[in-house]
């Protein structure tokens, strides 16, 4: 059986998640859709179409026809696999519409996922669970009150962690001494410290010092400078706003921090206020109170466009850094988002040279 994830006309809507990959490939609740369908249905091939589609996914000449914002949810994906068995040609699906529900339902859906892919891993003790030369201080506390833990390949956890599940913990991972770890799903190669919770990290990201975030996005290689927090409670606790397609609406939760595009960094003690989007590649200095477009040195309000040039050179050292060399296809990821995300900065970013 072939595999065709196919976009339709709101994957534009999970910007700025999706400027720079594509939304089967977005991480929720430990998995991207392309990796719980490869594992689920073990397709021949894949591929990708754009297409206009009313429903979630058909079945058309061998071939599962799947909506590339479908949440990567095992419960609902092995429902789908009973109705192919059955002869089913075409049926729904929870879809992803909106970017912060990447962060919403991966809580939601993060316990019942662990449980599906428990049997990959060594029983380290009850509920928690280790892959191969994984590094588990005897002083660190796993709270299994809410969920089962799962650290993966090569993970190294240091003295004094705290960890509380529902937690996967990708491979490679570092988790820095005194850390608190709660309720999140953690990609590959990261470094993490201080205070995490409810929130999706995605792979080569690093937060290696003091700092909140919590009900949060944070997409890969991605540097959080030390002190950098994420508020993700209002004063009032009142409902989360966001500013949308050019409208302030509320997303229906108290609880909700940020979305954080791939490639952003942000300076020591940098603090971002609740409800905020954050594009790819930008810079953050200090106190961050609205949204920032793609490609932006931010500070306390002033935007300063950041060359793609520019971007070029700070991803190549980021790659070396981890013994890696910035492909033409990494390079290209970051001219496409560059240019799609133009009109976001026109009449509100500043055009002015600066150095590295």
């Amino acid at each position: 059986m072939r595999v065709i994830y196919f976009d339709d006309d709101k994957v534009k809507q999970l910007s700025p998640v999706t400027l720079t990959r594509r939304a089967s490939q977005i991480s929720c609740g430990s998995y991207t859709l392309e990796r719980l369908v490869t594992e689920i249905f073990k397709p021949s091939s894949f591929s990708y179409r754009k297409a206009k589609m009313d429903s979630g996914w058909k079945f058309v000449n061998n071939a599962l026809y799947l909506n590339s914002r479908t949440l990567p949810w095992v419960r609902s994906l092995l429902k789908l696999k009973k109705a192919l068995e059955y002869g089913g040609k075409e049926g729904d699906l929870f879809l992803l519409s909106y970017p912060w529900q990447i962060v919403l339902e991966s809580n939601r859906i993060l316990g019942d996922n662990l449980t599906y892919r428990m049997c990959e891993f060594t029983r380290h003790a009850n509920g928690v669970y280790l892959g191969d030369n994984v590094e588990l201080h005897k002083s660190a506390i796993c709270d299994l009150t809410k969920g089962p833990i799962i650290l993966d390949r090569g993970v190294k956890v240091s003295p004094f962690v705290v960890l509380r599940g529902p937690l996967y913990v990708g491979p490679e991972t570092k988790i820095r001494d005194f850390t608190s770890l709660a309720h999140s799903s953690i990609g590959k190669v990261c470094k993490l410290a201080g205070e995490i919770e409810e929130s999706v990290i995605s792979g080569y990201t690093n937060k290696q010092h003091y700092g909140f975030v919590g009900h949060s996005y944070i997409g890969s290689w991605v540097n959080l400078g030390a002190g950098t927090t994420f508020s993700d409670l209002k004063n009032t606790y009142g409902e989360i706003k966001v500013n949308f397609l050019g409208k302030r609406r509320g997303i229906g939760t108290q609880f909700f921090g940020a979305v954080v595009g791939d490639y952003v960094k942000t300076a020591i003690n940098t603090s971002v206020s609740s409800g905020r989007l954050i594009g790819p590649n930008s810079f953050l200095y200090g106190l961050v109170s609205e949204d920032v477009p793609p490609f932006v040195n931010y500070f306390q309000g002033r935007m300063v466009e950041f060359y793609l040039e520019e971007a070029y050179k700070v991803q190549k050292r980021m790659f070396l850094r981890r013994g890696r060399k910035a492909r033409a296809r990494d390079r290209l990821i970051l001219r496409q988002a560059f240019l799609k995300s133009k009109a976001e900065r026109e009449g509100r970013v500043e055009r002015k040279e600066f150095s590295l």
